[in-house]
């Protein structure tokens, strides 16, 4: 049996999340560049999905961040984030900047419950099997 152990989460949704412990998807896409103290830290991957309980499913470390300039940056990157540039919610566009979060890290943990305590980006603290 694994150690448990207490670190900050972050809200990923599926299939994305499922991406990312299978090592697929190698970049996070956000609206925004990820926070400095968030950089080099593991989070819990917080697995969402429409009207079911949030889950952990991983543990990701983020080594850095860069914005996408243009459509067709986003669109060489496609291998890496995996988003296609016609999803209306998460897609590249001139009027919603998007950053990468470069993935340095990931480690697979059993599917184990969300935090009690979730909030719509992060959670503060969750408790991981590994």
């Amino acid at each position: 049996m694994g150690a448990k152990i207490r670190i900050p989460g972050i809200n990923i949704q599926h299939p994305w999340s499922e991406l990312i412990v299978e090592g697929e998807k190698t970049i996070e896409t956000r609206a925004y560049p990820i926070p400095g103290h968030l950089v080099n830290q593991r989070l819990a991957i917080i697995e969402t999905k429409k009207n079911e309980a949030a889950t952990i499913v991983g543990i990701v470390i983020f080594s850095h961040c860069y914005k996408y300039e243009s459509l067709k940056h986003w669109k060489e990157d496609f291998p890496k984030h995996r988003v296609p540039a016609t999803n209306e919610s998460f897609a590249f566009s001139v009027e919603k900047p998007k950053w990468a979060w470069v993935i340095s890290e990931i480690i697979k943990v059993p599917s184990q419950p969300g935090p009690a305590k979730k909030g719509i980006k992060y959670a503060k603290e969750c408790e991981v099997l590994t």
